[in-house]
């Protein structure tokens, strides 16, 4: 629980990074994903409710590379 790739902990971690305007500015990668995040209905499950079996960033995204999921991807990634 206190690794930094724990399930409840990868969204912190994620937005160490993503929520840095100046990281992200050469991308033109958004700041605020954490924040979204955190009020979806994967994030409430997540943080709020301490369920580990709840979607993460990584779970759609990977960890490194990562690229916007499309329709294809969400429904392959979701239909698991």
């Amino acid at each position: 629980p206190t690794s930094k790739v724990f399930a409840l902990n990868i969204p912190e971690l994620c937005s160490s990074c993503h929520a840095d305007a100046g990281r992200m500015e050469p991308y033109g990668i958004p700041t605020n994903q954490f924040e979204i995040y955190s009020k979806s209905v994967h994030g409430v499950a997540l943080l709020d409710n301490k369920d580990v079996r709840a979607p993460s960033c990584a779970s759609c995204h990977g960890s490194h590379d990562a690229q916007p999921p499309t329709s294809t991807n969400v429904v392959e990634v979701c239909g698991k």
